[in-house]
């Protein structure tokens, strides 16, 4: 009898607490990202725009590289500047139900080749990019958006 007492005053010492949801997870910028139910919709109401997505590649490109020097410990901080102002412009478009991820690499302008991969799992009819090359004085730069579909 005694050992059927304790486990009932181990299980009534604990308090009874509701469980809580997790806590909303961060974004990259740091801004609360919210949680979404199910819509059971498979197609987006506001679908990627490639010619849109290449144009804002194009011109932050521009406006960011064209005068740009390389100096091997700063292109990696343009390279990322560039890429976060490509996908706040692209975000201002307000595609639906896409993410949006951007890759940008800065080279030394010295007449070399480059080869350069990306992989990734890919559907193929909701799933799309956007690659703009340019050139400028000094570097030679890369930049490839894509919008990846999810539900």
């Amino acid at each position: 009898m005694p050992h059927r007492h304790q486990a009932g005053a181990i299980a009534a010492a604990r308090p009874m607490t509701p469980t809580t949801p997790e806590p909303e997870e961060l974004s990259f910028d740091g801004k609360v990202r919210p949680s979404f139910q199910n819509t059971y919709r498979m197609e987006p109401k506001r679908p990627w725009s490639e010619e849109s997505a290449l144009q804002c590649l194009r011109e932050v490109m521009h406006e960011k590289l064209d005068a740009a020097e390389y100096e091997a410990d700063k292109c990696g901080d343009l390279a990322a500047s560039v890429a976060a102002e490509v996908r706040t412009r692209i975000r201002e478009l307000n595609f639906d139900r896409y993410r949006v991820v951007c890759v940008v690499q800065v080279y030394e302008k010295l007449f070399q080749g480059i080869h350069a991969e990306v992989g990734y799992l890919w559907d193929t009819q909701r799933d799309h990019h956007s690659t703009y090359s340019m050139s400028g004085l000094h570097i030679v730069a890369s930049g490839i958006v894509f919008g990846v579909y999810y539900e």
